[in-house]
């Protein structure tokens, strides 16, 4: 027999992840820390983003981090895995520059990232 499935299982559906988030890392083109930065593109995906709740606000306060925000993508089970040394553009004016992941809390179906965002315009703070 059949279950049915309630809607209260589903925290996240097709609806809400409708924000482009482009994950990349960063090296440097010279010897030199201080020179610039070349980017290059890992993984592209649909994002839910949203403010943080007070979980991430806790882990946030203790480490000084003044911008952040919080998204969920599907997970890509294998194709890509995120880690703290990668950076995430978003494809929302609301959230413009390069943010830095702090927190990756992976489940089955999605993976919810914590992003921090105070790089000053440069790549591997």
């Amino acid at each position: 027999m059949l279950r049915k499935k309630s809607i209260k299982d589903e925290k996240v559906d097709n609806g809400k992840l409708n924000t482009m988030v482009i994950f990349s890392s960063a090296k440097p083109k010279g010897r030199l820390p201080s020179q610039a930065q070349e980017q290059k593109e890992l993984f592209k995906a649909w994002a839910e983003v949203y403010n943080p709740s007070l979980k991430d606000i806790e882990i946030m306060r203790g480490k000084g981090i003044q911008r952040a925000v919080t998204i969920v993508i599907r997970n890509p089970l294998g194709s890509y895995l995120p880690k703290n040394s990668h950076f995430v553009t978003i494809k929302d004016k609301a959230y413009e520059g390069l943010w830095g992941i702090e927190d990756i809390r992976p489940s089955d179906r999605y993976i919810t990232l914590l992003l921090k965002g105070d790089f000053n315009g440069t790549v591997g703070n």
